[in-house]
């Protein structure tokens, strides 16, 4: 919408006002309007706790530093195919994009927690 909603809801309450006949469609199209107030709100909350979620398991390179540290005499005594457990265990997700040759690393949050900091 090019308008926000709020200034829509405002418009279609002042037309009511005025409306006479008209007046039932626009009391439907406030309710639509405040429910997609209401959608639009929602959506805003959750990326808000997404986005704290996110910003608490970070991992900086401190913690990092630490956590491998006190994996790597496990890690020294693993067998590959352990190894490759304990990295499952570890990792949730790797993506490498090709153009810019980043690696990003996303732990699964259970263990991130220990890690942060």
């Amino acid at each position: 919408m090019s308008r926000p909603l709020r200034d829509q809801k405002r418009d279609l309450v002042d037309s009511v006002a005025k409306a006479g006949n008209g007046a039932p469609a626009l009391f439907k199209r406030i309710g639509e309007v405040e429910v997609e107030m209401q959608e639009a709100a929602a959506t805003i909350e959750e990326v808000r706790g997404r986005i704290a979620r996110l910003e608490h398991e970070a991992i900086d390179e401190k913690g990092l530093k630490t956590a491998r540290a006190s994996l790597t005499p496990i890690w020294n005594e693993s067998f590959p195919r352990e190894r490759a457990r304990i990295l499952h265990l570890l990792i949730e997700e790797v993506v490498f994009d090709a153009r810019s040759g980043d690696l990003e690393i996303a732990f699964r949050p259970e263990w991130s927690q220990g890690v942060g900091g």
